[in-house]
């Protein structure tokens, strides 16, 4: 059942003077000829404005009574009809004031109390009636009081702006460097009113000669480029009415962009436009469109296990990952550049040719979009006093990688080097690390990490975003465990919504009695 959400306050009684004898058959004060009584819908119940369905309004009246010789009033009461959802005028009724009494001379004084109204309108109701009625008894004879009584009706008026907004690329998909045109055509579809003082909405931006009223998240800027409006104003003043409904009024729009690296790339275009008619913004209307760039887009993790010691070895682990859309073509080469402080002695991996003096290896055979190769792994002498903050990189190059992929292909990694004879930092913190970050097409990851010691782990979005469900785990002993991060519900809507994975930069922290420490991991989300 249909209804307005509306809170009635009944019984209230407003004196705005001391209260009337009872001998209501008296004429009061002497010498008075009638009722100066004036009732008004007060200025901010917003009647005189445009609104949309769904507007929260607080209707309200004022009252006075003034003008030559009025009389004083008593049991004055003042009720608000609202419209039905069908526009008619028999619907709720509110009280605003109850045997009030009412002085001659009484200046236009608002009610305390309001009618709070919702507005809802059935679709193809664009005005409907508020009504205002009252009646008080007039102290004008001493022999008769006389009753006056009244009613007025303001119409609310809505609007009801629809725009339909679609986007379509030139290229839908390429290699890199892919340039890439995008046509927007705006319509707007609000329906014709048949009531000439009801004009339909028009669509314009913040400034009448200004036709940015489309952006696209995807691409900038947005340029009009034409209209179809068949009216005699400016071009600059056209307004983006909406006209003839078989053949609505279309505003056409283009963006350029040159996309360098591979991957799908969704448009997010949305109308920012604002209504001419009620002066607010018009819905989104967002439209989107994919590109795919195709390539291969190679990334290289670096670790390793444990502190090192000061005179001792060590060894660090390079993995190298096509995370682009088609498989490696050449030679894919992984260096490792080592610090000041470590000599590298043995380079090895399965299927790799690795040199020592180069401190690199290559391979030929192609690897496939979303695989890795196996791990390529570096053995190192730590000299007896080695500097402080050793930072170990590795990157990776080649296999017909495009440039524009190349900013994801170095990994660096922090090494603590402990000195014989020095305490040993709490190993609470010091080896906690995550090993992979996997999507499960279900809207949520697994992380697998391994924990030194017992603990607390705690995952969360290390954006402002808010995208995930905070997620947290007791760990009872040293080991290695996998956790659950969820999806929120806005997430998962903006999942549904563009039908493509997203990228979250998680916060993992590990909590003992010892300490905490942090780390930030990429993790993708998808559906199916």
């Amino acid at each position: 059942m249909r209804g307005f959400l509306i809170t009635i306050c009944l019984g209230a009684v407003l004196s705005l003077a001391s209260p009337i004898s009872t001998a209501r058959a008296h004429q009061s004060p002497a010498g008075c000829t009638g009722s100066g009584l004036h009732v008004e819908f007060s200025p901010t119940s917003g009647l005189a404005t445009i609104h949309r369905n769904g507007d929260h309004l607080e209707i309200g009246a004022r009252v006075s009574n003034l003008g030559a010789n009025p009389c004083d009033l008593s049991g004055l009461s003042v009720k608000v009809t609202l419209p039905t959802p069908a526009g008619a005028d028999n619907g709720r009724t509110v009280v605003l004031a109850s045997e009030m009494s009412l002085r001659a001379g009484t200046a236009a004084t608002t009610l305390p109390l309001t009618a709070p109204y919702d507005i809802d309108l059935d679709e193809g109701v664009f005005q409907a009636p508020v009504k205002l009625t009252y009646e008080a008894t007039v102290h004008s004879d001493a022999s008769d009081p006389s009753t006056g009584q009244g009613s007025l009706t303001s119409p609310l008026g809505i609007s009801r702006p629809r725009t339909e907004l679609t986007v379509k690329p030139d290229y839908v998909a390429g290699k890199p460097p892919l340039t890439v045109t995008y046509t927007y055509e705006l319509t707007n579809t609000s329906p014709v009113l048949p009531d000439p003082m009801l004009p339909s909405p028009k669509l314009i931006s913040g400034k009448a000669d200004d036709k940015a009223v489309v952006k696209d998240g995807n691409c900038s800027p947005v340029t009009y480029v034409a209209g179809d409006d068949g009216l005699s104003t400016p071009a600059s003043l056209d307004p983006l009415i909406a006209g003839n409904p078989l053949t609505p009024e279309t505003w056409t729009f283009t963006c350029t962009k040159t996309f360098d690296a591979p991957g799908i790339y969704s448009s997010s275009a949305e109308v920012t436009g604002i209504s001419a008619r009620d002066g607010n913004a018009w819905p989104a209307s967002p439209a989107t469109a994919d590109v795919t760039v195709y390539g291969s887009d190679l990334v290289v993790e670096k670790s390793h296990e444990g502190d090192f010691l000061a005179g001792g070895t060590g060894r660090y682990q390079l993995l190298v990952t096509n995370n682009g859309n088609e498989s490696t073509d050449g030679t894919v080469t992984v260096a490792d550049l080592l610090p000041a402080g470590l000599t590298a002695t043995a380079m090895t991996g399965p299927g790799w040719d690795c040199g020592l003096v180069a401190l690199s290896c290559t391979r030929n055979d192609p690897l496939a979009s979303g695989s890795s190769y196996p791990p390529v792994y570096v053995t190192v002498a730590v000299a007896d006093s080695p500097p402080d903050g050793l930072i170990n990189t590795a990157e990776v190059s080649g296999g017909g990688e495009p440039g524009g992929a190349k900013g994801n292909n170095t990994a660096s990694d922090p090494t603590e080097i402990r000195v014989p004879g020095k305490p040993t930092p709490p190993a609470s913190t010091k080896r906690f690390r995550v090993r992979s970050v996997k999507a499960r097409g279900n809207g949520s990851v697994a992380i697998k990490l391994t924990a030194p010691s017992a603990g607390t782990v705690t995952i969360d979005d290390a954006g402002k975003k808010n995208l995930v469900t905070r997620a947290k785990r007791r760990l009872r002993a040293r080991g290695t465990y996998v956790v659950i991060v969820k999806s929120n519900r806005r997430l998962r809507r903006k999942l549904a919504r563009g039908h493509r994975p997203v990228k979250v930069t998680l916060k993992v922290k590990f909590r003992t009695s010892h300490g905490a420490t942090a780390r930030r991991v990429k993790a993708r989300f998808r559906l199916g």
